[in-house]
């Protein structure tokens, strides 16, 4: 496995986002399989930083969100303008937008077909706390699925419905949650 961390603290969304690609390009090279991007400031430009990031490094999975506080290396960026991504060649990765409808017996997750959750072995979950109820999908997948390791974070950049970001590939979303299984055929 090779990864590689990409962090800027330039208050222009697009001259920090051409510093963390210039960054990824020279430690992980392009095209990862997994590449987590977190944006902190520039929530306006978010679209944009999204599409230069995956049209410039071509990740197989793109994943992130939108949050108050980044930290990327040994770098801790609170309440400023930043991004800090991590990108990762490792086999055995794939996106996935979750979410939860009611159903007559409670709450049903979709999005995270049974083969993925029996297959992988870690779950990294990207949550919007006004739309996701966390707490009640991390203990369904606990006690059906005690074999998958869940980690994750909770979007902080937003204080009301709707003014988080979620990404995933090229979709910017406001609500649910992201998540990259990892493991499974290919790993």
């Amino acid at each position: 496995m090779i990864a590689g961390v990409g962090v800027s603290a330039h208050p222009a969304a697009r001259d920090a986002t051409g510093e963390v690609i210039g960054q990824l390009l020279d430690r992980v090279g392009p095209s990862p399989e997994l590449l987590c991007l977190f944006v902190s400031g520039h929530e306006a430009e978010v679209d944009e930083v999204v599409a230069a990031v995956r049209t410039t490094l071509t990740p197989g999975v793109l994943v992130g969100t939108t949050a108050r506080t980044l930290v990327g290396g040994a770098r801790e960026l609170e309440g400023r303008a930043a991004i800090a991504a991590l990108g990762v060649r490792a086999a055995g990765t794939r996106g996935l937008r979750i979410a939860t409808r009611s159903v007559e017996r409670g709450t049903r997750l979709e999005g995270l077909d049974p083969r993925v959750r029996a297959e992988a072995h870690s779950l990294v979950v990207l949550a919007d706390p006004f739309s996701f109820p966390t707490a009640g999908v991390l203990e369904h997948l606990g006690h059906r699925h005690p074999h998958l390791t869940v980690v994750g974070a909770i979007t902080s950049a937003g204080r009301r419905a709707g003014a988080n970001r979620l990404f995933l590939a090229d979709d910017v979303a406001t609500a649910g949650a992201v998540a990259v299984a990892v493991g499974g055929p290919g790993a």
